[in-house]
């Protein structure tokens, strides 16, 4: 795991470009404290830089910018399946200098082309210069980020946006506030800054000259169907987890030591549960413990106790007041997943203990296990016919509001598909100001499903994960220089579940898993509750005034405020972040 940054330009480098270069890759220091280096080209205008995290083959042969067969790659992550691409090429002929994946992957490229990307099993940001063409390739799920920077000069880029925001001079956009406010995020790779991007997931950019690229995307999320597929046999869960032993063996593979994320739930006691008693391999477990209700070390405590396991529980006691600059120094840009804050406070604490994790991310993916698809499949007939039934009823001069519950389900079932997925992300916090939001479109219609649910599910796919989840998991450990792996971002277990009927997949929250689980683990140590990785921190409720009048969010933020509980709590955060991004 590591940082990388580079650029392409158009003219040839002299001395101040390469200072310039050695600069922002220092700034990136904290994600690679193992080792900084760099290749430059000067005829070529070519600047790439490099600091390592050495994870796999410690040696310096192993370190980057590396060259080979005429190539030159700077590379940030870890391709899990190396040894078994490496076998195969050796069969073909291809030696190697280097136990690293960094030289398999040159040699993948200099075998199959471009196209071997599609063989890597891993997490990546790869920047590849070859045959006079620069590449930028990200991992199937985005769990390794690139930025670019594109302006009359060439192309910049980096692992984080920072480096570039600072100093390159770039101008901020346009934002859309509502959009923004009903999800914390930025989609498809915006940033809030013009011509400054995030390279989408399972993309190949490839530059041909220093400003014209063209993008290819080389993997996709497989098709799912709610009522057309197979069940869940005893052969499917067999045959499922034989695909997630051989994800996590992979993700085991490492030069130095190594540990295991633990919560109460089920994605992570999955992880440890065949770590120990398929893989017979003792794993250590870390807990991070929050006051209160956040606390979830006394679940896992048992459940490490009954694997045996070692078990080591972080206490929390630090001041939970969360500043919104915290979050706009983590991300570069606006993001409101907290949960960032909390993996870098737990990484903190053991990173002179290991260097390497694994995560039970993906797998609310991969299960549908979240709350708000059980929701939906709850009231599936509503969600499919209330307007219909609306129009009815007006017909008749019938008026909803005069009824609490039906005024309850036309705020949740009633409108177009963009306004019941800000209702179902943000609860009845939106009541009054459906107006403000209605103007947001998620643009949910081009998904290759007329399901509800399944549109919901994708969006998470295609949006949520790549931009809040997994961002906040790359930051939160990478400021502190730890790799987490998370054994469920595996196409093989995606397409594998995709064959499954989803009504099948949600006939009770995480069934799949519950199954698995079943096998190893008594009931009264599989959790059913669903919590997610959070920190208990609060929010300001102090707001520029001036800038709420300037964008009419002083009716919203007043409403918010007098609810006072998480969902409104949540978007007050948001509305914070936004001024201080806006107005520092």
């Amino acid at each position: 795991m590591c940082g990388i940054f580079g650029f392409w330009i158009k003219r040839k480098l002299d001395q101040k470009d390469i200072l310039f270069g050695k600069k922002l890759t220092a700034g990136l220091r904290h994600r690679g404290p193992d080792g900084i280096n760099y290749f430059w080209d000067k005829n070529k205008g070519l600047f790439l830089g490099h600091t390592r995290l050495a994870i796999i083959d410690l040696s310096t042969e192993a370190g980057q910018p590396m060259t080979k067969h005429n190539m030159v790659i700077s590379f940030n992550g870890e391709i899990y399946n190396y040894l078994e691409i490496r076998n195969f090429l050796e069969k073909k002929g291809y030696q190697f200098i280097t136990k690293s994946d960094t030289e398999v992957i040159l040699s993948s490229f200099d075998f199959w082309g471009i196209e071997a990307v599609r063989r890597f099993d891993g997490m990546f940001a790869i920047s590849l210069f070859m045959q006079n063409k620069l590449y930028l390739i990200t991992d199937n799920f985005l769990e390794k980020p690139i930025y670019c920077f594109d302006n009359n000069d060439g192309v910049y880029f980096s692992s984080e946006p920072q480096i570039l925001i600072d100093n390159m001079n770039i101008d901020k956009s346009s934002v859309n506030i509502p959009k923004f406010l009903s999800l914390g995020f930025f989609e498809d790779g915006f940033t809030g800054y013009r011509n400054l991007t995030g390279i989408q997931p399972a993309t190949i950019r490839e530059y041909f000259s220093k400003k014209k690229n063209t993008e290819t995307k080389y993997w996709e999320f497989p098709a799912r169907s709610f009522s057309n597929g197979t069940k869940i046999s005893d052969k499917f869960v067999d045959e499922f987890v034989d695909l997630l032993l051989i994800s996590i063996k992979r993700r085991l593979r490492s030069d130095v030591p190594m540990g295991v994320f633990l919560s109460s739930g089920l994605d992570s006691s999955i992880m440890a549960t065949l770590i120990k008693k398929e893989l017979k391999k003792d794993v250590i477990a870390y807990t991070v413990s929050f006051p209160d209700e956040y606390d979830e070390s006394k679940l896992s405590k048992k459940i490490s106790q009954f694997l045996k396991i070692d078990h080591n529980i972080v206490n929390h006691k630090k001041s939970n007041k969360l500043e919104e600059s915290q979050l706009l120094d983590l991300y570069g840009f606006p993001n409101d997943n907290t949960t960032a804050i909390s993996i870098k406070l737990m990484c903190e604490a053991i990173k002179k203990k290991i260097k390497v994790a694994l995560s039970g991310i993906g797998g609310d993916e991969i299960s549908m296990g979240y709350n708000k698809y059980f929701f939906i499949k709850k009231y599936k007939f509503f969600f499919n016919y209330f307007n219909k039934l609306s129009f009815l009823l007006s017909h008749f001069k019938f008026s909803i509001s005069t009824f609490k519950r039906l005024r309850k389900a036309n705020y949740y079932f009633n409108g177009t598909k963009s306004w019941r997925l800000m209702a179902i992300k943000n609860g009845e916090v939106l009541e009054s100001f459906e107006s403000f939001f209605q103007q947001v479109n998620f643009d949910l219609e081009n998904y290759k499903t007329n399901d509800f649910l399944l549109k919901v599910s994708s969006y998470d796919l295609l949006q949520t994960l790549p931009y809040s989840y997994l961002p906040s998991v790359d930051r939160g450990s990478m400021r502190e220089g730890i790799e987490v792996r998370s054994p469920f971002l595996s196409k093989d277990l995606f397409e594998k579940v995709s064959l499954l009927r989803t009504d099948q997949l949600i006939l009770d929250q995480k069934v799949l898993f519950k199954k698995i689980l079943r096998r190893y683990l008594p009931d009264h140590l599989i959790n059913v509750k669903k919590t997610g990785f959070i920190s208990p921190v609060k929010t300001s409720l102090q707001i520029n005034n001036n800038f709420l009048e300037e964008n009419k969010l002083k009716k919203l933020f007043l409403h918010l405020k007098r609810i006072n509980n998480q969902n409104s709590l949540r978007i007050i955060s948001r509305i914070n972040i936004l001024q201080k991004f806006l107005v520092p």
